[in-house]
């Protein structure tokens, strides 16, 4: 699957490797600190707090390295990883951990279509099988409910919203940069997901709400800040 002369070697496949066990963590963890904080806060508070790190670390490489490249390079794929982490989380509201897992694994079944569609790459061929076969597992999985038929609901949609959002973004991502390293990708990334969670957070949610959240559940919003944003984000953008 590894493409000679566009990174794809060994190294950075087990950067994305590292960034899947994280994630895979993130998920349930996720879960567990739902139970006493609202999503949009756990969103806003993960990301502003990421971003705020980051900026404090990177923020002049990052403002000297945005400025010499156009807006179009790195706002796009910054919006849809917010949108993909917003999507993710609110599925994770509505079906099980290990559902979300599963699907934020399709963008495998997105990102060569829009490979081809915005980066005139040729489809690759040898990753056909590997589409089908993730296909049959998720029907597989959504045959897996309590009355034993296909069921396809809104956690399963808000799972495919994320993965094709994440399609977006790697795309995206990938064809700005040469232009933008990685750390300052990934801090741009995670300040603008965390402008907008916190926004929305603000305007959706009661921040009285937020007297009431356990240290289990501030611990979960401090491991998916340091892991799962500051870290999965340079992992991605360096692979």
């Amino acid at each position: 699957m590894c493409e000679k002369g566009r990174g794809g070697t060994l190294p950075h496949a087990l950067l994305i490797l590292l960034q899947s066990v994280l994630y895979g963590f993130g998920n349930p963890l996720s879960k567990i600190g739902f139970q006493s904080i609202t999503v949009l806060w756990c969103l806003g508070i993960r990301f502003s707090g990421a971003a705020a790190l980051m900026l404090l670390l990177f923020g002049r490489r990052t403002v000297r390295t945005l400025r010499a490249a156009p807006l179009k390079a790195w706002l796009p794929c910054s919006l849809a990883m917010a949108a993909a982490y917003a999507s993710c989380n609110m599925a994770l509201q509505f079906t099980t951990a290990t559902n979300v897992g599963f699907l934020m694994s399709l963008p495998v079944l997105f990102t060569p279509a829009l490979a081809r569609l915005l980066l005139k790459r040729p489809y690759p061929k040898r990753v056909i099988p590997i589409q089908l076969a993730v296909i049959a597992g998720l029907y597989l999985l959504c045959c897996g409910g309590a009355s034993g038929g296909f069921t396809f609901g809104i956690g399963e949609v808000l799972g495919l919203v994320c993965a094709l959002s994440l399609a977006v973004a790697l795309v995206f991502s990938e064809r700005a940069m040469p232009g933008i390293d990685p750390v300052s990708m990934a801090t741009a990334q995670a300040t603008v997901t965390g402008v907008l969670c916190l926004a929305a957070a603000l305007i959706f949610d009661d921040a009285a709400a937020l007297a009431h959240v356990t240290p289990t559940a501030w611990l979960v919003v401090a491991y998916l800040a340091l892991t799962c944003t500051c870290l999965s984000y340079v992992l991605q953008n360096t692979a």
